[in-house]
């Protein structure tokens, strides 16, 4: 077929269209051509249309070998179907680039059996460049998608989940089989939908959002998250999930924090500004704040009366629609509560979760709870000075919650402070006395409590009233301009401020500065700060409390000054510390005369003790005498008496008698003085010392325990030392007979520290000491024996022989099984 006569006008219309125009035919002999082809033929395949009309070969040969047969397979299924020929394949051009076409066009059967396609080819290379760059991006992205950290969902418009990735699926506890037929508002938490469920709602509006959310795992626990929205297209949207939990836990704990310090602080300056007409208000203002900050329905305190019988309700603060007990609650019996009296008297913490289903409180207590309609409670003992003066409490009516430990904890130094402030309230004749010195400190005190912000812009959160005092500036001057540090600042000491608020590690010091007062004065004034920083580490805020120094600063100056006059004085101090010496010299004969005197005094006591043990020890030994001399004459008298009989009996009474002459070397030895240190083994001490003992341990019943080193060598005093180790065998004894242990012990051990210090152990199973008397317990003449029983010098004159004589130390403690004391003494080998 040859190509129309007339085609300018078609070539002009075709010769503006981006692909080529053309025929493909092919014959019945299965010949193919392109009758006709516009000028576009050579732009894609570098062919001019001429080459093509009798044969289209020069195309077929640009087509990329791999693509070929496929080629000629869709245009044989286009001609025997007759369906419109559409297919996409590559072209290698002549500098060996390799581009994509595309090709569209209807056949039509022709009389002579031919065919003819009438159709257009597209140079489609870029728009394959995008869908495979696509495609490579949906393949990277999908990997985001499933390995990203942080919960990714794909919703709809309607709320439905469409998709979810692991990470999703991990923190919510659903599978994605389970999040696809769900909502979003299924996993949002219901009362932090009912408050932020429009704004959810509104993504597709907005366009997107970014709010912190409440979510409920499928365990029904509870987590926060950061949702970060972003629109797909106009009916669907991603959402980023990030977990926030930890961080939202931190910010709780920072704020409850930072709200009891205030709390503290407002009721700390409450009850320091409160006078006796005004404390009952500041008390029951204080009630309000822990009422409100502890969440509680009722705060309250109870005084017990001097004989603890009765307890009166004396402050109360009631949350609004909760009826007032305090009228109900004066001079009520404190036995009449049994368990829960039990537990005060103990100064025990209280916390009942549950008041109705508590098992230990008596009928009684908890009719008494539900007529006050008391749900939970906690009760603080208030001590004073370590008695119970009463206690505090808290009640929740509305719901039914116990208290937390931190809260017991933060609640029970409100308690310190309630009681301290509410037993000095109590001396009501002691504070009219001294109301005027007291209003007279109040008024003149110069120091200011204050906490200053630095984000999101510097300003005072707080300021005492004292301020005024200080430089004249009263808090609101310090609310109501937040640059008002650095006006009074002195412009010589700006450097100083900024440079230690920019060093973290310069808190631990006092800041010093001059302050410039409103009156134009000029103060010293120093500030002790404690700094408050983010999770960044930057300095957020700092609490301190400020005050002026400009006396202080004024004293140094006048001590240098004096400091001179004392050089010029230091010959006559040196006269007068001669004469002070001599006469301390002589005090100090006199202290160690006393000394001597009270160790004296304890030795002889010893002595008496030592004698009575060693009449015990021979009753026995002279009855068998007695009975020896006894059956020599009875032997005689029968004439059974031989000299085998007569030398076995003597030689028997002999031994009784060495041993009894050895007792007496042992007791002499024991009180002979010791004027010189000798070298002996700690080891032979403790055994003498033991078997001195022996027949008070057998009396008492206690078993006797050692672990003894036998090389340990002592410079000192050998018979200071059992006397010293008896006072301590001896009051274990006594502690022991008093307290009555279910098993009597006394253990004895000795051990050498790497630095070589000899440690004697004396431990016993009887009553443990009083924190209250360990500071007397080596105090002359201190005794917790009952009255007569002791004189009080035992330890006193140990701690003597131990400190002064031998160089060493004694101390107690309580163990979990009694007491232990504990010698430590310098060895040979480090005396060497």
């Amino acid at each position: 077929m040859q190509k129309p006569q007339d085609t300018s006008i078609f070539d002009k219309l075709t010769s503006n269209v981006p692909g080529v125009i053309f025929q493909f035919r092919i014959s019945s002999e299965g010949s193919s051509s392109m009758p006709y082809a516009n000028e576009r033929l050579k732009d894609v395949f570098e062919v001019d249309p001429a080459e093509v009309l009798i044969d289209a070969t020069p195309v077929f040969n640009k087509v990329h070998p791999e693509d070929l047969a496929n080629l000629h397979k869709s245009i044989k299924v286009s001609r025997e179907t007759l369906q419109d020929w559409v297919y996409e394949f590559r072209i290698i051009r002549s500098d060996g680039e390799i581009r994509w076409i595309s090709g569209v066009s209807r056949p039509e059967k022709n009389r002579d059996k031919s065919m003819l396609w009438y159709g257009y080819i597209l140079d489609v290379t870029e728009k394959k460049k995008v869908e495979q760059l696509n495609s490579e991006t949906k393949i990277k992205y999908q990997g985001y998608f499933e390995n990203a950290t942080d919960g990714l969902f794909v919703v709809n418009k309607e709320g439905n989940y469409l998709e979810a990735n692991p990470a999703a699926c991990k923190m919510t506890g659903y599978s994605i089989d389970e999040l696809l037929t769900m909502k979003v508002k299924d996993l949002v938490e219901p009362d932090f939908l009912h408050q932020k469920g429009k704004t959810l709602e509104r993504t597709f509006e907005l366009g997107s959002i970014d709010e912190e959310v409440l979510l409920r795992r499928k365990s029904g626990e509870t987590f926060w998250v950061r949702l970060v929205t972003s629109l797909i297209n106009e009916s669907t949207a991603i959402a980023f999930c990030h977990d926030i939990t930890q961080r939202k836990h931190q910010q709780t704990l920072l704020e409850m924090q930072l709200g009891f310090q205030k709390l503290i602080a407002s009721i700390s300056s409450g009850f320091v500004n409160a006078t006796i007409n005004s404390f009952d208000s500041a008390v029951n203002y204080a009630l309000g704040q822990c009422g409100i900050f502890f969440n509680a329905d009722r705060c309250y305190v109870f005084l017990f009366s001097p004989d603890y019988k009765f307890m009166s309700n004396t402050h109360e603060w009631c949350a609004p629609d909760i009826k007032p007990q305090i009228d109900n609650l004066q001079n009520f019996r404190s036995a009449d509560a049994q368990w829960w009296w039990a537990q005060i008297r103990e100064k025990k913490i209280i916390n009942l979760h549950d008041v109705n289903n508590h098992t230990e409180l008596s009928d009684f207590e908890k009719s008494l709870f539900k007529e006050q309609e008391v749900k939970s409670l906690l009760s603080i003992p208030m001590i004073n000075n370590g008695l119970l003066v009463g206690f505090f409490g808290l009640d929740r009516v509305k719901i039914c919650k116990g208290w937390n430990q931190q809260d017991i904890t933060q609640f029970n130094l409100v308690a310190e402070i309630l009681s301290s402030a509410i037993s000095k309230s109590g001396i009501e004749e002691k504070l009219r006395k001294s109301e005027n010195r007291y209003r007279l400190l109040a008024e003149n005190a110069r120091d200011v409590i204050f906490r200053l912000e630095f984000h999101p812009h510097k300003s005072y959160e707080y300021v005492s009233p004292s301020s005024v005092n200080l430089n004249g500036y009263s808090p609101e001057d310090y609310y109501a301009d937040n640059q008002l540090e650095g006006k009074i600042i002195h412009p010589d000491d700006y450097e100083t401020v900024r440079d230690y608020y920019q060093n973290p590690a310069g808190f631990d010091r006092p800041l010093v500065m001059r302050m410039i007062c409103k009156n134009g004065e000029q103060i010293w004034c120093e500030q002790s700060n404690v700094p408050f920083f983010n999770d960044e580490g930057a300095l957020v805020a700092i609490e301190g409390i400020a005050r002026d120094i400009t006396g202080q600063k004024e004293l140094e100056n006048k001590l240098r000054e004096l400091n001179a006059q004392l050089l010029q004085k230091k010959r006559d101090l040196e006269v007068l510390n001669l004469s002070l010496e001599k006469r301390i010299a002589a005090e100090v004969d006199k202290n160690r005369e006393l000394d001597h005197l009270m160790a004296l005094q304890a030795r002889q006591a010893s002595m008496g003790e030592m004698i009575a043990n060693i009449a015990h020890q021979w009753r026995q030994p002279l009855n068998f005498l007695s009975l020896a001399l006894y059956d020599l004459s009875d032997a005689f008298d029968y004439e059974e008496l031989d000299r085998s009989y007569l030398d076995n009996t003597v030689e028997e009474m002999t031994r009784v008698i060495q041993e009894m002459s050895g007792t007496i070397d042992d007791f002499r030895d024991f009180f002979k003085p010791q004027n010189e240190k000798t070298e002996f083994k700690v080891a032979d001490i403790i055994n003498r010392t033991f078997t001195f003992m022996a027949p008070y341990f057998a009396n008492a019943g206690v078993e006797l325990h050692k672990d003894i080193l036998q090389e340990i060598m002592i410079l000192g005093y050998s018979t200071q030392l059992e006397q010293v180790i008896i006072n301590i065998l001896k009051n274990a004894l006594d502690s022991q007979s008093i307290s009555r242990p279910d098993k009597r012990e006394i253990s004895v051990r000795t051990k050498l520290t790497d630095s070589s210090v000899c440690l004697i152990e004396i431990a016993n199973t009887g009553s443990p000491v009083n924190e209250e008397d360990f500071p007397r317990l080596f105090d002359p003449y201190f005794t917790t024996k009952p009255q007569g029983q002791g004189l009080g010098l035992g330890l006193y004159v140990s701690r003597i022989i131990v400190e002064k004589n031998m160089g060493g130390k004694i101390y107690c403690e309580n163990t979990d099984r009694g007491v232990k004391f504990v010698l430590e003494l310098t060895s040979i080998a480090n005396t060497n």
